[in-house]
């Protein structure tokens, strides 16, 4: 299993009413993830 997130890494914004005007900004690196599923 590989999964990748926020593969573009454009910054995330959050607003109460005006659209330049920012609540929050979020600036995320890319995250890869790698997983093993596996019984025994």
């Amino acid at each position: 299993m590989f999964g990748v997130v926020h593969l573009t890494r454009a910054s995330q914004r959050t607003s109460f009413q005006l659209a330049n005007a920012p609540y929050a900004l979020c600036e995320p690196g890319r995250t890869c993830q790698v997983g093993l599923r596996a019984s025994f």
